[in-house]
């Protein structure tokens, strides 16, 4: 008799991952999103996870039968400094933009509060990869880059 194998935990972990941030009270007033986002609807503050760089499955079946995941979730924020230009602008897009980072890292290190599925997230964490600052029709703004990395193991 085969055992059922659990479904990849990617689409649960994207939804706990933007409702477990839409819920932090440093994130109040940022839209958190896995939708695609047309260039121009995007609001600031935003965070928007945009898919996944590479996934993979391994199934152990010596003993207890064990999946174990890992895949790399891309994620992309905005803060643009409403309607000004030049250095003070950049500054403070840039402290905005970090700020709502440390917010994402700080919610994966939580250990009661990081996304869980079923509790079998063993390890999330987030790596800056971009800094693009640029000029947007509503002010100076800055865009990062990131990717969490995540690694599961899930008991059937």
């Amino acid at each position: 008799m085969s055992v059922p194998l659990p479904p990849c935990s990617l689409p649960a972990f994207l939804v706990a991952l933007r409702d477990g941030l839409r819920a932090r009270n440093g994130l109040a007033g940022v839209t958190v999103t896995i939708a695609p986002v047309p260039p121009d609807a995007i609001v600031s503050p935003m965070i928007r996870f945009a898919g996944t760089t590479d996934a993979s499955q391994a199934i152990r079946t010596f003993g207890q039968v064990t999946v174990e995941e890992n895949y790399t979730v891309e994620g992309r924020l905005w803060w643009i400094a409403g309607g000004e230009y030049g250095d003070a602008a950049i500054e403070a897009a840039l402290t905005g933009a970090f700020g709502l980072y440390a917010e994402i890292e700080g919610y994966l290190r939580g250990s009661n509060t990081a996304p869980r599925v079923g509790g079998t997230v063993m390890r999330a964490e987030a790596s800056l990869t971009r800094y693009v600052p640029e000029i947007f029709d509503t002010g100076t703004g800055v865009v990062l880059e990131f990717q969490i990395r995540v690694q599961n193991e899930l008991h059937p």
